[in-house]
């Protein structure tokens, strides 16, 4: 399944990239720059989207709803510290959540749900 993963933190991107990669996710791309990132799903159409809106939380829901209108089956699931982030994400496209303070087994738990979520959609539409 392959997965982008956008943040303007490079800290951030490569340890998260590291671990999913470690648990045998194809991260097909890490990006930090909005005009990279469209590049990148224009060219990889991942399945997954994970997109840390915590901090400049307005900006990336412009980010999500111009993820959606570009890939619209794309499962875009955001990280926030902000509850009314969450609301407005889900709003705007995201299709799950997960909460800043999280260990890496929730992400993977909730790529899985994605994962699973996606494989009944290809096998509806073949």
């Amino acid at each position: 399944m392959k997965v982008l993963l956008a943040d303007s933190c490079n800290l951030f991107l490569e340890g998260l990239q590291n671990l999913l990669r470690s648990y045998g996710l194809e991260v097909v791309s890490v990006v930090s720059d909005k005009s990279e990132t469209w590049q990148n799903a224009g060219l990889f159409e991942p399945v997954v989207i994970i997109i840390n809106i915590t901090g400049d939380g307005e900006e990336k829901l412009e980010v999500i709803r111009q993820f959606k209108t570009a890939i619209p089956t794309a499962h875009i699931i955001v990280i926030t510290d902000d509850e009314e982030n969450l609301l407005k994400a889900s709003q705007n496209g995201a299709s799950g959540y997960l909460l800043t303070d999280i260990h890496i087994e929730q992400v993977m738990q909730k790529i899985h749900e994605v994962e699973r979520e996606w494989q009944c959609q290809e096998a509806i539409n073949g």
